[in-house]
């Protein structure tokens, strides 16, 4: 289905959706979680219990923008935090922590960017990121085991990174 609602594309959209697209390309993301990387897109997905299959875990990205202030007369700048949920079929706390390794990694300012620039930083600046640097402020090592057959470790984490919003008279 994807957006239902025709308004212009914010800086804080641009950016969430670059952050998206980054881990979905990265190999070792596409390798261990595969399409279970979910972002809010509006595909059937969405609607799926939050629960790792058989052979992938599950990885959920949530935005969620705070202290939203005027940074210039025509642009306001804001902190962009997302939650991070993880799903492993595991009991180990370490599949938990390296996950997040995982993720971290993938998002690295000075690496590889999977959208054609020169790197994911520069990217994320180009499409309104105040620097490009994601601080993860609060990882996603916070397990909680849940009873099944084989066992569950959910957990969940946020990372934050300051946008730029030029603001247009409508």
């Amino acid at each position: 289905m994807g957006k239902s609602l025709k308004t212009p594309e914010t800086n804080q959209t641009k950016v969430f959706r670059r952050i998206v697209q980054q881990l979905k390309n990265d190999p070792t993301v596409k390798r261990l979680v595969g399409p279970n990387l979910r972002s809010w897109e509006g595909v059937t997905a969405d609607k799926s219990p939050f629960a790792p299959s058989a052979n992938a875990p599950v990885v959920r990205l949530t935005p969620n923008p705070v202290d939203e202030d005027w940074y210039s007369p025509d642009a306001a700048v804001e902190t962009l935090w997302v939650k991070v949920e993880l799903g492993i079929s595991s009991t180990c706390v370490d599949d938990v922590t390296d996950l997040w390794g995982v993720l971290r990694s993938a998002l690295l300012p000075n690496g590889p960017s999977v959208g054609g620039g020169t790197s994911f930083g520069l990217d994320l600046a180009a499409v309104g990121a105040e620097t490009g640097e994601i601080v993860f402020g609060a990882p996603g090592i916070a397990p909680r085991p849940e009873a099944s057959p084989e066992g569950t470790m959910y957990g969940e984490g946020r990372f934050y990174l300051r946008i730029v919003n030029t603001v247009q008279p409508t």
